[in-house]
């Protein structure tokens, strides 16, 4: 048994932790985490949620995700956030379109609210977006340098498969 597990363990690990797969499962990761993470913000912010709202998060962390390996380093987090908040805007707009209007829902409407465009997307939640926008970055920034880390020290090759 034991000599089974020196032989076989290792290969499992390297098909689980391998460069090209942890690639693979940091963008269905980012996008759960996203997901989840909003959900339990909506419960927090209005007392309830819906499906659509898991779909909306993971969406916007991906783009967090994008934002941050193209586009931090170059103009910064402030004007980044802003561009995160037109992302989310528009994620807003088409998913309020699809399940509000389309599928008539009825999950959210801003018609009250002034400065609305059909009552999906208004001003206000699009400012309040560049805000949740800077915590997202930094947050995901942060989670991704964790995972980054944890995976760095694993060394695995054809021929080695330690801890560093």
């Amino acid at each position: 048994l034991t000599c089974i597990n020196s032989l076989l363990l290792p290969k499992i690990y390297l098909a689980l932790f391998s460069e090209v797969s942890m690639k693979y499962l940091k963008l269905p990761a980012g996008f759960m985490f996203g997901g989840t993470l909003y959900v339990l913000i909506e419960i927090l912010w209005r007392g309830y949620s819906h499906y659509s709202m898991f779909i909306a998060g993971g969406l916007g962390f991906l783009l967090f995700m994008a934002v941050n390996r193209h586009l931090v380093k170059k103009t910064g987090y402030l004007f980044s956030a802003v561009i995160c908040a037109i992302g989310i805007t528009a994620i807003e707009f088409v998913l309020g379109c699809i399940f509000n209007i389309w599928l008539g829902l009825n999950i959210w409407d801003y018609s009250n609210i002034p400065l609305n465009f059909m009552g999906q997307i208004c001003e206000l939640y699009s400012t309040i977006w560049i805000f949740v926008s800077l915590a997202g970055l930094k947050l995901e920034s942060y989670l991704s340098s964790k995972t980054n880390t944890l995976f760095g020290k694993i060394s695995l090759s054809r021929n080695n498969y330690t801890f560093k």
